[in-house]
C-alpha cells in the first residue's frame, strides 16, 4: 500500500540510468566519483595526444620548468612575511596611539568639567556669602 505522507518526507536522491535500465539511491558521491574519474581519464588521453604531437618530452620539461621558475623561492615568501609582519605591526602601533590620544584627551575633558563645576561652586558659595552679609546690612 501506497503511504502519502511517508512519499513526500522521506526525501532521497533517485538516478534513473536508462541505458543500463538501473535505479541508483544514493548521493552525489558516486555521481562526483564518476565525473572525476571520467576527467581523469581524459587527462590521462590529452597528455597522450599531446606527446604525440609534439614528438618529445621537451615541451612537458620546459612547463615544468617554467612552473618551478613561477614559483616564489623561500627567501621572497620570508621576505614577504618580514614585510607583511612589519606592516601589521606598526597598523598595531598607530591604533595604540590613537587610543591612548583618545584617553588623554577624555581625561583633560574631565579634568576641565571638573575644574569648572569647582569655579562654579566658588562662584556660588561667594554670591552666597555675598547674599548674605547684604540681608545682614539690611536688616
Amino acid at each position: 500500500m501506497f503511504d502519502e505522507d511517508r512519499h513526500t518526507c522521506a526525501c532521497k536522491q533517485v538516478k534513473i540510468d536508462y541505458q543500463n535500465a538501473c535505479v541508483f539511491f544514493g548521493s552525489q558521491q558516486l555521481e562526483s566519483e564518476r565525473i572525476r574519474n571520467h576527467l581523469a581519464a581524459l587527462a590521462r588521453r590529452l597528455t597522450h595526444a599531446t606527446h604525440l604531437v609534439d614528438g618529445d618530452t621537451g615541451a612537458a620539461a620546459a612547463a615544468a620548468a617554467a612552473k618551478a621558475a613561477a614559483r616564489p623561492t623561500p627567501e621572497a615568501t620570508l621576505a614577504a612575511i618580514d614585510l607583511e609582519h612589519r606592516t601589521v605591526l606598526a597598523r598595531k602601533n598607530m591604533i595604540e596611539k590613537r587610543k591612548e590620544e583618545s584617553e588623554r584627551m577624555l581625561l583633560e575633558q574631565e579634568k576641565a568639567e571638573e575644574e569648572r563645576k569647582r569655579d562654579l561652586a566658588k562662584v556660588r558659595f561667594v554670591y552666597s556669602r555675598f547674599l548674605v552679609k547684604t540681608w545682614t546690612l539690611s536688616t
